[in-house]
C-alpha cells in the first residue's frame, strides 16, 4: 500500500527531531554498507567487478571538487619497526579481525586499478588467490588518483609488514596501512608459491619474456605495443604496457649474433658488420693488401676469383652498419635488405658475363699445333 505524503512527512520529522528509529528505507549510509557487505561476500569475479565499478566512478569525479572522505578513522597504533627477513608470512584467511600482526608479514598481488578517496585503495591477492582489499593512506608519492594508479598498479607485487585488519566503516574487512615503511614494493615471499592468477596464467608455459620474444619473431606483420599487450593480457600474462614496451626496445636476442638474418627466397648471408676489406682483383685465399673503398665479401665465393660489389652495395652496407650501431634496427634492416638485393643482382649480372665469355671462347676454331 503507498504511503500518503503526510505519513512520509511524520517519518521524515521523527527522523530529524530523534524521536524514533531512523526507517531503513532512509538510512542511506545503512544501504551502503548493506551493499558493500554483499559485494564482499560475492564471488571473486563479483568482488572484482564491484572495485572497478567504484575505480570508474573514483576517475570520472577526479577533475571535479570532492568533499568526501572516509569514515574510518582506526589507525594501526604504531609503525612497525621489524625487518622484512625477520617475519613470517600470513595468508588471508589467517588474518584476524581488529588486529595488528606482530611479527608477519603478508605478501601480495595487486589485480586491480586502484581507486582512490583519502587513501589508494585497490584488491590484493595472497598465494592461494583469496582476495583483500588494502587501503594505503598517507603515502607521500600517491596523494591523488593519477600517482596512485602510477604506483599500484595491476600485477605490482608488495609485502605488509605486521598488517592491520579491521572492519572498514563500509562493513567489510580490509588491510590498513597508515606508514609508507610500512609497504615493500615488488617483494616476494622467500619461497615464493604462484598466485592463482599466475597459475592458470601459464602452468608450465614460458615467461612473459620468453612470450614476447616469440611474438617478435613470429612469422606475419609486426605487432605493435598495446596489441602485443592485449594480447598478453588475454593469455593470463601480467605485465605493465611501459614494461612491455621498455623490452621492445632492446635488441632481439638474435640481433645480438646477427643483426638480420637472410629471408625466405634471398641469399642466405646474414649482413653483420664486416671488417673493411680493400678492392682490387685477387685470387681466393689471398689477403687483400692494397688500401681503397671497403668491399662487402659474402660467404660463398666462386671457384676462381673474389667478387667485389660496386657503390651501391657498400652505400646501403655502411648505412645498415651506422644505423645498427646507433641501435636503429628497423633502418638496419632496410639498408641491409638493399644491400642484399643490390649485391645480388651484380652476381647474377657478373656470372652471365662469365657465361658468355665462356661461350664466346668454345665458338673460337682450334689452333693446330
Amino acid at each position: 500500500m503507498a504511503r500518503s505524503p503526510k505519513d512520509m512527512f511524520e517519518e521524515v520529522f521523527k527522523c530529524m527531531t530523534g524521536d524514533g528509529a531512523v526507517p531503513a528505507h532512509f538510512d542511506l549510509r545503512a544501504r551502503a554498507k548493506g551493499e558493500a557487505q554483499a559485494a564482499w561476500q560475492g564471488s571473486r569475479g563479483e568482488r572484482i567487478a564491484k572495485h572497478m565499478e567504484s575505480v570508474r566512478h573514483c576517475e570520472q569525479e577526479v577533475n571535479a571538487d570532492s568533499v568526501i572522505s572516509s569514515y574510518s578513522f582506526l589507525k594501526k597504533p604504531m609503525a612497525s619497526s621489524a625487518s622484512l627477513d625477520a617475519l613470517r608470512p600470513i595468508s588471508v584467511k589467517e588474518l584476524q579481525m581488529g588486529q595488528v600482526h606482530k611479527g608477519r608479514v603478508f605478501y601480495c598481488r595487486i589485480v586491480t586499478r586502484c581507486s582512490f578517496m583519502k587513501s589508494a585503495m585497490t584488491l590484493v591477492e595472497d598465494a592461494d588467490g583469496d582476495l583483500a582489499a588494502l587501503a594505503v593512506y598517507d603515502y607521500p608519492r600517491a596523494n591523488n588518483l593519477c600517482s596512485a594508479q602510477a604506483l599500484f598498479f595491476d600485477g605490482r607485487s608488495l609485502a605488509i609488514i605486521e598488517p592491520f585488519f579491521k572492519l572498514r566503516a563500509d562493513g567489510t574487512p580490509g588491510i590498513r596501512v597508515d606508514e609508507a615503511k610500512d609497504v615493500v614494493f615488488d617483494a616476494t615471499a622467500p619461497c615464493h608459491r604462484p598466485t592463482s592468477s599466475e597459475a592458470t596464467a601459464t602452468p608450465a608455459g614460458p615467461s612473459v619474456e620468453a612470450r614476447i620474444e616469440q611474438l617478435r619473431i613470429s612469422e606475419g606483420p609486426p605487432m605493435g605495443p598495446k596489441p602485443m599487450h592485449q594480447l598478453l593480457r588475454s593469455e593470463g600474462f601480467s605485465i605493465s604496457l611501459k614494461r612491455l614496451r621498455d623490452l621492445l626496445s632492446k635488441p632481439r636476442s638474435s640481433e645480438s649474433a646477427s643483426p638480420v638474418a637472410g629471408k625466405s627466397g634471398e641469399v642466405g648471408e646474414s649482413m653483420p658488420t664486416q671488417p673493411d676489406v680493400a678492392a682490387g682483383s685477387g685470387h681466393a685465399g689471398e689477403e687483400a693488401t692494397t688500401s681503397g673503398p671497403a668491399a662487402l665479401v659474402p660467404e660463398r665465393q666462386p671457384g676462381e676469383h673474389r667478387v667485389l660489389y660496386g657503390n651501391e652495395v657498400l652505400t646501403h652496407r655502411d648505412a645498415g652498419n651506422a644505423a645498427f650501431n646507433a641501435g636503429k634496427f628497423q633502418i638496419a634492416e632496410e639498408s641491409y635488405t638493399k644491400a642484399l638485393k643490390a649485391a645480388k643482382a651484380e652476381m647474377r649480372l657478373a656470372e652471365g658475363r662469365d657465361g658468355e665469355e665462356e661461350v664466346a671462347a668454345e665458338s673460337q676454331p682450334g689452333v693446330p699445333l
